[in-house]
């Protein structure tokens, strides 16, 4: 569905997804709000309760021709917006305006973070941050996960398939140091602020989705 917005020649989609850093995606379908992009977006925060921080996406239409607009919150209020028209642009509306409410979990699965960071010129997508790392995010997405394993499977190597938990620790502040997280703007299960934790929460990380038995000692 789509909504005119005559004064400034635009036409807005009803459709809606809003990325927040501390809270599952959210999808919306039938906005209608005050046909005003920035009022509508924050008539619909104002009445979202599962926000903190994060960015607003919504199609539009205009003489410039299809793409999308992207508003930046921090609370109930917009802070930063763009509006993008060019070709990845375009095919990202097309996928959120062809979802219905029955369509959610699909188009979740079909635009997350990744892809949009991939895909749009958008420095609001950009710069966007989790508080803390989603579960299935920092096992799959970690960007240092792997790094780390192939470090500590190289010192088991050398000894009895035993390795000490500092020793793990130095090869994880190693990495960490050395490659930030693009993700995640507070909380990392590897930049744990004690030292025991960060070894557990690896632990825990490579036995559950890599199968990884270590021996610490």
């Amino acid at each position: 569905m789509w909504v005119l917005l005559e004064q400034r020649a635009e036409i807005l989609s009803c459709n809606v997804i809003l990325f927040d850093s501390d809270f599952p995606v959210s999808t919306f379908n039938s906005l209608k709000g005050f046909n005003d992009l920035i009022e509508d977006a924050e008539w619909l925060l104002e009445r979202t309760s599962t926000k903190i921080n994060g960015f607003i996406i919504r199609p539009i239409r205009n003489g410039d021709g299809e793409g999308l607009w992207i508003g930046e919150y921090i609370a109930n209020k917009i802070t930063r917006e763009e509006k993008i028209y060019d070709e990845n642009a375009r095919k990202i509306r097309k996928i959120i305006e062809e979802y219905d409410a029955e369509g959610e979990e699909d188009i979740k699965n079909k635009i997350g973070i990744d892809l949009l960071r991939e895909e749009l010129k958008s420095k609001i997508v950009q710069d966007f941050r989790y508080f803390w790392c989603p579960e299935k995010r920092e096992i799959l997405k970690c960007p240092n996960i792997e790094t780390i394993r192939n470090k500590v499977r190289g010192e088991t190597k050398k000894s009895d398939g035993t390795i000490r938990d500092f020793e793990i620790a130095g090869i994880i502040n190693d990495v960490n140091k050395n490659n930030p997280c693009p993700h995640t703007n507070m909380y990392c299960p590897l930049r744990d602020p004690n030292e025991f934790n960060r070894v557990i929460n690896y632990e825990r990380m490579v036995r559950k989705y890599h199968n990884d038995k270590i021996k610490l000692i």
